[in-house]
């Protein structure tokens, strides 16, 4: 009879210990699926995991064609800006040089009149180019000065315009990455209630 007890003892420690041993798997078998399903985790994931790319690059490839469309018409207005302010400055300084060397003959012709105590023919002609040449002067410096002011607008036009531009661009694209970023969270949701499910 006490050989059937101890018999019966044992076999009850061994189903004892035998049911702990399940129970110790089942709770670190919970515990890693529940690490496996964290929402955090899985919403980071499936933000990453999310397929942007073919959006992405076409968003992309649009971008980099517009960026090169503008700046091949902004390097060709540039270029024409750039060669209308050459040219009144070489009409400027070409008078500037004519009203030096006119200016020498002229200083020259009145002090020899001077000293003859007779106006020439020849001084009144080189008084009237010297007249002639510094009208020439003051036209130019205006033009210059008037297509100056015209490109500096222009440049400031320039400038808003493509601040405006980036900032449509970011708008675009933060509504783009939004509604992606929305999408990633809808079906991270619907992977963690079918996970909930099967469980």
């Amino acid at each position: 009879m006490s050989t059937l007890q101890n018999r019966l003892k044992t076999a009850r420690r061994s189903i004892v210990h035998h049911a702990s041993r399940l129970k110790k798997k089942k709770n670190k078998r919970t515990s890693t699926l529940s690490s496996i399903v964290d929402p955090a985790t899985m919403l980071l994931k499936a933000a990453l995991d999310s397929p942007m790319t073919e959006d992405t690059t076409a968003s992309r490839v649009f971008q980099t064609q517009t960026s090169f469309i503008l700046e091949e018409d902004e390097h060709e207005t540039g270029q024409k800006s750039a060669t209308d302010l050459e040219q009144k400055m070489e009409q400027l300084q070409t008078c500037e040089k004519m009203i030096q060397t006119n200016g020498s003959e002229l200083i020259e012709a009145v002090s020899h009149d001077l000293s003859v105590g007779i106006i020439s023919k020849s001084t009144l002609d080189r008084l009237v180019l010297f007249k002639m040449t510094a009208n020439a002067m003051v036209e130019a410096a205006f033009r210059f000065t008037t297509t100056a002011k015209k490109e500096d607008e222009k440049l400031r036009k320039k400038v808003e315009r493509e601040r405006e531009w980036f900032r449509k661009k970011k708008s675009e694209w933060d509504s783009f990455a939004a509604k992606k970023l929305n999408g990633a969270v809808r079906r991270t949701e619907s992977k963690l209630i079918s996970v909930k499910f099967r469980e």
